[in-house]
């Protein structure tokens, strides 16, 4: 019997460990280490939009265009192509090799062509689809419900592109959050991946530049992921993942009692290396057994706000009561 066993967008894992798009997951060398470290499903490394878009700009600035008026069409369509086609042979050699589902993920931030690189995916083999999906709100003309309406056009078009599931991963960035998770299930996505971990900037003040913040997570990071999806996974007809700050198995079995199906990994493999998988595997197998439990069902859903006795304490009103001095938790 296999103790980690757990289903996830329809798809049957041996384990809910999973590796987030990364650059772990963009050979197949590493690619066979995360499964061998008892990793449930990988998510391969994601083509980026804004990257495709940054280096088409940046050949067609090298070149006069030659009066040909169609050339920025061209070359932009070339590196995209190229990008995806890059992904695609990523994709074929990782169905030939590993025996854990594959994800392919597309990070994107409008509507556009990309549901062909879906459909070519899924032709391929793909086992299911991940959209990384931001738009950063930061134009004044833009009001949350224009960028909400953009965020389910790309999901409904989607998820009508393919037959193979659709995951969405999203970030903090809505006003009326368990709202719009209903409407993204609405749409006809299997899964939804809470939350994505955006690359900050910081400032270098002698310099006077701006520069990159650090770029992985910490394990103190996971706590607004844990309240979001304990609010939501009980309410709503779609699986969660849960990603960001999770570093050890304490957390793990914390999001998977919170409602969460599987849990994604990149800062703690980044940091510590693909052993990593296979230490918090080990750790969740102990974990388990200290609770008294033979199976992920057993503690899956078990702390979400729906089966609270006292559903109050999921929310706000805990912070006043801390402030009041109140000794209720």
């Amino acid at each position: 019997m296999n103790r980690l066993e757990c289903s996830y967008a329809g798809l049957k894992l041996k384990s809910p460990l999973t590796a987030a798009s990364s650059p772990l997951t963009a050979d197949i060398a590493h690619l066979k280490a995360l499964e061998e470290a008892g990793i449930g499903a990988v998510v391969l490394k994601s083509v980026f939009e804004e990257q495709i878009e940054s280096e088409s700009k940046a050949a067609l600035d090298g070149l006069s265009g030659g009066g040909f008026a169609d050339s920025s069409v061209y070359f932009e369509n070339f590196i995209k192509n190229t990008a995806v086609d890059a992904s695609l042979e990523l994709l074929e050699e990782a169905k030939k090799t590993l025996s854990i589902p594959v994800f392919v993920s597309l990070n994107c931030v409008r509507d556009g062509s990309w549901y062909e690189y879906a459909k070519r995916a899924e032709n391929v083999g793909a086992d299911a689809l991940e959209l990384n999906l931001f738009i950063l709100p930061s134009d004044v003309k833009d009001s949350s419900v224009d960028l909400e309406r953009r965020y389910l056009q790309i999901l409904k078009k989607t998820v009508q592109s393919v037959s193979i599931p659709v995951c969405v991963k999203l970030g903090t960035y809505f006003t009326g959050m368990t709202h719009f998770l209903k409407e993204v299930s609405d749409c006809g996505v299997k899964g939804i991946v809470l939350f994505n971990r955006y690359y900050n900037i910081d400032f270098d003040i002698e310099a006077e530049k701006v520069v990159p913040a650090a770029p992985f997570s910490s394990p103190d990071e996971y706590l607004t992921t844990l309240r979001w999806i304990a609010l939501s996974a009980a309410e709503l007809p779609v699986d969660f993942a849960a990603a960001t700050g999770i570093h050890s198995a304490e957390t793990v079995f914390k999001m998977i009692a919170a409602g969460a199906k599987t849990v994604q990994l990149c800062s703690v493999l980044m940091k510590d290396g693909i052993k990593a998988a296979e230490q918090m595997r080990s750790d969740l197998l102990t974990l388990m057994d200290r609770k008294g439990c033979t199976s992920i069902s057993d503690f899956c859903g078990k702390m979400a706000q729906e089966r609270s006795s006292d559903p109050s304490v999921y929310e706000r009103v805990q912070y006043i009561q801390f402030l009041s001095g109140s000794s209720r938790q």
